[in-house]
């Protein structure tokens, strides 16, 4: 079946944009439509062409053009030379590949951070879920989800490697779309913020191997719930063959 496509235009779901004097604007763009595409703001089968964006953005084409460039290359969007972009619907391949790297990496930082605890770190950790519950209340999922991101990157942060939360974002982008039509299509902020305190209380008992079990099972809760997201939401995912996961 052919995706019906349709075409960008501004709605009041988009966030503002204001470009940042001194930043390539190339970077801004691209930034600006990751960020929309990955909330859901911007749906698959929408069509970017440069001249609309450019409208809206205010700039010539070269910036716009570099920008769709980059995100092709993050699979955000396909890229048909005389026709325009169009965004990509969500690969469930990727979401699987980038779940088991995420996975990985963060299992091995949760016990680094275990090694180097103080008392600012587990101050930020119980911030953030203060908050959560907050924007859960108030059924705010954009606010949420940015917690949630602060969370996992308050973790990374205090490991003894630099730079591992950034190095895991271009990896991130189709897993963070899956997310997204997650909370949404599921309400399943509770469940988060119950295994989010897991996490931190087994990191402020200093108890690595419990972090990182808690961790483990947070992190697989994607794949476990991702038939049940497809299913809610078909539109959205390509290349689907996922078995049912207890």
């Amino acid at each position: 079946m052919v995706a019906r496509q349709t075409k960008f235009e501004l709605s009041g779901d988009l966030a503002e944009f204001v470009m940042t004097p001194g930043r390539p604007a190339s970077h801004q763009v691209h930034d600006w439509l990751r960020d929309e595409i990955i909330a859901g703001h911007i749906k698959p089968d929408t069509t970017l062409s440069e001249a609309s964006l450019c409208l809206h953005f205010g700039i010539s084409r070269q910036p716009v053009r570099e920008a769709l460039q980059r995100l092709s290359m993050q699979s955000l969007v396909r890229v048909f030379p005389q026709r325009g972009s169009v965004v990509s619907r969500i690969s469930v391949p990727m979401v699987l590949r980038a779940q088991l790297i995420r996975e990985a990496v963060e299992v091995e930082v949760v016990s680094r951070a275990i090694d180097r605890i103080d008392d600012a770190f587990l101050s930020d950790l119980r911030i953030e879920l203060k908050l959560q519950e907050a924007f859960a209340e108030a059924g705010d999922f954009e606010r949420f989800f940015a917690s949630d991101q602060a969370f996992h990157q308050r973790i990374s942060d205090q490991c003894d490697v630099q730079c591992v939360w950034e190095s895991l974002a271009e990896i991130r982008s189709q897993l963070d779309r899956a997310r997204h039509a997650e909370l949404e299509s599921q309400m399943a902020l509770g469940v988060l913020i119950d295994q989010h305190r897991d996490v931190y209380e087994a990191i402020a008992k200093g108890d690595s191997a419990a972090a990182q079990e808690a961790m483990r099972e947070h992190l697989r809760r994607i794949t476990k719930q991702l038939p049940k997201t497809v299913k809610t939401a078909p539109e959205l995912f390509e290349n689907v063959d996922l078995p049912d996961r207890e």
